[in-house]
């Protein structure tokens, strides 16, 4: 597993933050099952590492993993309602669902 996605499951927001700085960070780096550090932060219901990610330069906010799912659709189906709320407010998100 990703360095970025692992931090993200543990919860390290330190190590996610420090990740982050990192110029050669694939911030948008996919799992087996397709998920980014975002959409895992997103299914998690973690706010802080959704913030962080969201401000990243490079971040592909719409990506999509294996089922075609979004960060905002993982956070939908899971309930996050804040996490929503968050995502709704990036200027590139894509609502058209599938």
């Amino acid at each position: 597993m990703n360095i970025l996605i692992n931090a993200v499951q543990e919860g390290n927001t330190d190590m996610v933050y420090a990740l982050l700085k990192q110029h050669d960070i694939d911030v948008n780096y996919r799992d087996d099952n397709g998920n980014t550090a975002l959409i895992r932060a997103a299914i998690k219901g973690d706010t802080e590492m959704v913030k962080m990610l969201m401000e990243h330069p490079d971040i592909d906010i719409n990506s999509r993993n294996l089922e075609g799912d979004t960060a905002l659709i993982e956070a939908v189906w899971n309930n996050k309602e804040v996490i929503v709320s968050m995502l709704l407010e990036h200027p590139d998100i894509d609502t058209d669902f599938p």
